[in-house]
């Protein structure tokens, strides 16, 4: 689908009790070469309502278009959500 840029696509993850996550794996769109445009490419990570920062710049990587290959991108999350330590 298009990008709304009045409602941008949300992904909302629910664990049911405290848990501490340490990152995310990412799977981009990827069942052609000419489907592989319609991924995500910018996020924002907000944990508790808590803006909190990555490691690395919050650009998803356009997946390679074919399903032959596992294009998981791993998403490491700062230690607080003040930001990355110095």
């Amino acid at each position: 689908a298009p990008l709304d840029e009045e409602a941008p696509p949300v992904l909302q993850v629910r664990l049911g009790r405290p848990t501490a996550v340490r990152g995310l794996r990412c799977w981009n769109y990827n069942t052609s070469v000419e489907d592989s445009f319609r991924g995500a490419a910018r996020f924002e990570l907000l944990l508790d309502g808590v803006r909190w920062p990555v490691r690395g710049p919050g650009v998803l990587a356009k997946a390679p278009g074919h399903t032959a290959f596992d294009s998981c991108q791993e998403i490491t999350l700062a230690t607080d959500p003040a930001g990355l330590p110095a």
